[in-house]
């Protein structure tokens, strides 16, 4: 299998061909070119029923000549081409080829069910190779990586997460990552210095891929869009952020790698822990535990408000607090009354977010206002959001 290296010289060879075969595009003011993007991406959004997947191909096709900055429409394409609309239009494919005895056996079911896997988690050729050419055109595109990053072929993702850290080197997120690659490859104190080495940087983040914002589009004429009396009108960036959003959070399922690998480190790392606690190795088992819940603690803060990994971060403060009661009992009756005061202290913590989840539930009225791009909802979650996950820290 070819490195990343060698893949991306091979696009952007391709590419560099393509760009300079088009120098017009070197004219076409920003304005112009957020136009395009962001008619691609509306193209693609299930929002958006009347347009289908040639017509998202074709929209993207014209932002990818027209956009000066292409990296960031490459990766919007490779999840477009891996999105919602793109795997109804399979399903409904699947299913008359089923009803008019094209797809007979078992063999054939499991070929378009697993096509259809496949294509949902994003491991098509086509979704790669749109990353690849986003590294092409810009090497220093750190979404584009990072959603290497999450390939399942480790050598890729330890490439793409190498590529990162030159880019990003006080990301502690990126140590945390190593740690958990650690942790299968090379034990627990492997993982252990990764993690205390994150745990000693100021950043934390993820890396969103960049949206248009200078666009003029407007509200189809659709049932949707009638009902919030919005058709017709012109679509903010906030409002188009916050759909793009919405929609990408219906499809978290698909996407979620970093959480799963985190995840996996906390389940092993305690694990280790309390066989060390067995074995009577408590300050070892303190050391890595007190280390996993200042990673839990460091998620909390992600930078961009990332939900899900502040809720991987919760997973992890309330396991560890669990396995330190167990180790607590064994060796300080005041560290064990302290963690008892902490253990509430979060309790009380987690039915606030569950109250904030609640409140932050849009009512109709709030939904036109966003629409019409009256208020920011996506500033108003993460504004709401942080506010619930600092109350994790102050236990």
């Amino acid at each position: 299998m070819r490195p990343i290296g060698v893949l991306i010289s091979t696009i952007a060879l391709g590419l560099c061909g393509f760009i300079l075969g088009r120098a017009h595009d070197r004219a076409v003011d920003f304005k112009q070119s957020d136009q395009a993007w962001a008619e691609a991406i509306w193209a693609s959004l299930i929002v958006n029923s009347d347009d289908k997947s040639t017509a998202v191909n074709e929209a993207y096709d014209r932002a990818v000549r027209q956009t000066q900055r292409k990296a960031p429409v490459l990766v919007a394409m490779a999840r477009a081409v891996s999105g919602p609309k793109k795997v109804g239009e399979m399903m409904n494919r699947f299913v008359e080829d089923y009803s008019r005895g094209r797809v007979r056996s078992d063999g054939q079911i499991n070929e378009h069910i697993d096509s259809l896997s496949r294509l949902i988690r994003g491991e098509t050729n086509d979704v790669e190779a749109c990353y690849l050419a986003a590294i092409a055109s810009d090497p220093t595109y750190k979404p584009a990586w990072f959603e290497l990053v999450k390939s399942d072929n480790r050598e890729k993702s330890q490439e793409a997460l190498a590529a990162l850290k030159r880019l990003d080197p006080q990301n502690a997120l990126l140590d945390y990552l190593q740690a958990a690659d650690a942790i299968e490859n090379f034990g627990a104190d492997a993982a252990l210095v990764h993690i205390q080495a994150g745990n000693a940087k100021l950043a934390c983040r993820v890396y969103p891929n960049r949206l248009p914002t200078r666009f003029v589009l407007r509200y189809p004429d659709s049932e949707s869009f009638q009902k919030y009396g919005v058709v017709g009108k012109r679509i903010s960036p906030s409002a188009f952020a916050y759909l793009v959003k919405k929609e990408a959070d219906l499809w978290a399922f698909a996407d979620q790698e970093i959480p799963r690998r985190l995840r996996h480190l906390s389940r092993q790392l305690i694990e280790t822990s309390e066989d060390r606690i067995r074995k009577g190795e408590l300050d070892r088992a303190e050391s890595m535990l007190l280390a996993l819940r200042a990673l839990g603690n460091r998620l909390l803060l992600e930078e961009t408000g990332d939900v899900y990994l502040a809720i991987v971060g919760m997973f992890f403060i309330s396991n560890v607090n669990e396995a330190l009661v167990d180790l607590y009992c064994w060796n300080s009756r005041e560290k064990s009354g302290s963690l008892e005061r902490e253990i509430a202290n979060f309790r009380r913590a987690h039915e606030k977010l569950g109250l904030t989840f609640d409140q932050i539930k849009p009512t109709e009225s709030d939904l036109r206002d966003f629409l019409l791009g009256a208020r920011d909802p996506l500033a108003e979650e993460q504004a709401a959001f942080g506010v619930a996950f600092r109350a994790f820290l102050l236990q």
